[in-house]
């Protein structure tokens, strides 16, 4: 115990405070806080948290390893205050290690003198004077640096040493035990406690006075036993240095961002859940140059249409163009699809973002807050940002906006407000701010038709009686029976992997590639290679009874059942998010049981049409009689 509180009195020779810079082995750093003889720092680059030892600061600092940087004023003690608290801190030192009452002015009275005597102090204190030096070393959590510093307020220890060492070792009892959640309740639980163990009949602390003594810790501590780690070093994070760019599209941010309302079907007016937009920044320019709207999540496949529509931007007169590098949403998978193959093909650096860093992508990050208020919470059926803002209104009953609305709704608000506002960090509006720098360095463009014909992936095929096929999908062309009937069978397959309605095949004995026609047009038309994928996984979980029951329905029930999945899946990345309750579309209920009875409305004849997909956007022509389940946040 006296080596304990021995180690806790040492007087470092040098004294870091908030703000202070250093180096250390050529990496910068900087003091955040400094709290029970503890230094917390933050890499100056990426803001990453760290802690050490006030007194092996002190030693490192001595032996060089550590240079101060800047402010070298916040590390030094002027020597007046320095010589003030190497003399108090030895009368601490024995009152704290040999005396069993920190306060008896009779106890301290007897030791003084020969602590006096001991390291030459001509001018002893007053036992107050030591009581009071005693007083605040504990108050300030056995920090001996604010020996002298005045603070306003009650100046009286409220409680016995005994009961103030029982609060603190209550509240770092709870701090760190992660099964307790940080609340007054159960701090007053272990005082209670302890207070019973240790046989005290002092009155314990008032819910007031623990609110206070919270407020005495480290803030990052506090946070990171209420809200986990990440979110502490997320908090206790400055925002990172700008990125700057060079010329137009020499770095673009790319990222997904579920929207705040909910679409409904443009033939049923149901609701479909809230939509995904996919969205590029230019981070020269601050301009859009490419975004896409769909229910799908993100993927390779949304990103790859967003780059499709940024490389087709040009040709309409729009900001837009090939980007030297592109800074993805992370996670995304890039192997082996379409979207590799362009970036090849262009030579398009892929550089993924760190992971729930907002740093990677600060400008894509800010554009969406901006959209966000400036015309997605003005349209009917929005969801708000959060329980609060949205109150009693009721979204999904309000929810009149389509997809297609909701695109033009976007695209309109981009082009004639976004891109003719003055940026707040650029000063410059974005389209000007384009046109401009456009004269200096024009973007590099590329035809439509090279669009289409790079933005697919190859792969090898052999001809069977005239078809190819790919994951399961067949497609026919009699031109491809020719060459099967000349012995050409092995091929190249042009996958567009965001509409599998035709493919082009490719042989080194013909100049131009064959156009082959899908099988199953009706399923196939404007379906992406993702939708496909994913309801061949929901085809394998329907059962062999249900699949003969359903018939050629069997399809349309597993891309109902993917659209459930998709919400579920939101719904698990953001526990703001609660899914309503989705009801089986009452066609596919009764051809999988005729006994079930729905307490929905009748079926309209005239909406018993199955899903088809357009544009990508999942269930968008659905024709179900019944509500889909939609995504909201939770009241709670």
């Amino acid at each position: 115990m006296i080596n304990e509180e021995e180690s806790k009195m040492t007087l470092p020779d040098f004294i870091p405070q908030v703000g202070l810079r250093f180096s250390f082995k050529d990496t910068n750093f900087e003091v955040t806080y400094v709290h029970n003889n503890v230094v917390r720092f933050s890499a100056v680059n990426g803001g990453k948290i760290s802690n050490i030892p006030i007194n092996s600061f002190s030693e490192r600092y001595k032996t060089g390893e550590i240079q101060c940087t800047s402010a070298p004023h916040k590390l030094l003690l002027n020597d007046q205050l320095f010589d003030k608290t190497r003399r108090a801190e030895n009368y601490i030192k024995v009152v704290i290690t040999t005396l069993d009452d920190y306060f008896s002015h009779k106890k301290i009275g007897a030791v003084i003198p020969e602590i006096a005597e001991k390291i030459s102090d001509p001018s002893p204190p007053s036992t107050s004077t030591v009581i009071r030096w005693v007083r605040r070393y504990l108050e300030n959590d056995h920090n001996l640096f604010n020996l002298y510093k005045e603070k306003p307020g009650n100046k009286y220890f409220r409680f016995t040493a005994q009961m103030e060492q029982i609060i603190f070792n209550a509240i770092d009892e709870v701090i760190n035990d992660k099964k307790l959640a940080l609340t007054v309740q159960n701090i007053e639980d272990s005082i209670n406690r302890k207070m019973l163990e240790q046989d005290i009949n002092e009155e314990p602390p008032s819910t007031r006075t623990i609110q206070r003594k919270l407020k005495l810790y480290d803030p990052y501590k506090l946070i990171k036993a209420t809200e986990g780690t990440r979110i502490a070093h997320q908090t206790l994070k400055a925002a990172g240095r700008k990125i700057k760019s060079p010329f137009i599209l020499a770095i673009v941010e790319i990222d997904t961002h579920i929207l705040d309302i909910i679409v409904i079907d443009s033939t049923t007016n149901l609701p479909l859940g809230r939509p995904f937009l996919s969205c590029a920044i230019d981070v020269q320019t601050r301009a859009n140059v490419g975004y896409y709207i769909s229910m799908l999540p993100p993927s390779a496949t949304t990103t790859l249409a967003l780059l499709k529509n940024m490389l087709l931007r040009p040709s309409q007169g729009l900001p837009g163009g090939i980007p030297s590098l592109i800074v993805p949403d992370n996670g995304v998978e890039f192997k082996n699809s379409a979207l590799s193959h362009i970036c090849n093909h262009l030579k398009i650096t892929i550089q993924p973002a760190q992971n729930r860093n907002p740093d990677n992508k600060a400008h894509i990050e800010r554009f969406f807050g901006t959209l966000t208020f400036g015309i997605i919470q003005q349209l009917p059926g929005t969801t708000y940002s959060n329980p609060k803002a949205r109150g009693d209104y009721d979204s999904k009953k309000h929810a009149s906006v389509t997809l297609e609305n909701l695109k033009s709704y976007v695209d309109e608000w981009i082009h004639n407000i976004y891109h003719c506002s003055i940026h707040s960090m650029t000063g410059r509006a974005p389209m000007l701010f384009w046109e401009d720098a456009s004269q200096s360095c024009p973007p590099l463009t590329i035809s439509t038709d090279e669009v289409d014909i790079i933005a697919r992936r190859p792969i090898s095929r052999k001809i069977h009686k005239g078809q190819v096929k790919f994951e399961y999908l067949t497609y026919f062309s009699h031109a491809l029976a020719t060459l099967e009937a000349n012995g050409l069978t092995d091929v190249i397959v042009m996958i567009d992997e965001l509409n599998l309605e035709h493919v082009y095949v490719k042989h080194p004995s013909i100049k131009e590639p064959i156009k082959a026609e899908s099988t199953d047009p009706d399923y196939t038309k404007n379906l992406s290679l993702q939708e496909h994928l994913e309801i061949r996984k929901e085809l394998k979980l329907v059962s062999q009874a249900d699949k003969q029951r359903l018939g050629k329905h069997r399809v349309w029930y597993a891309r109902w059942k993917l659209y459930e999945r998709i919400q579920k899946d939101a719904c698990s990345k953001n526990k703001k998010l609660k899914q309503l309750k989705l009801e089986l579309p009452e066609t596919l209920k009764n051809l999988l049981d005729q006994d079930i009875r729905t307490v929905s409305q009748p079926a309209d004849s005239s909406n018993s049409i199955f899903i088809s997909s357009s544009k990508m956007d999942l269930l968008n022509q659905s024709n179900l009689d019944d509500d889909f389940g939609t995504l909201e946040f939770d009241d709670e």
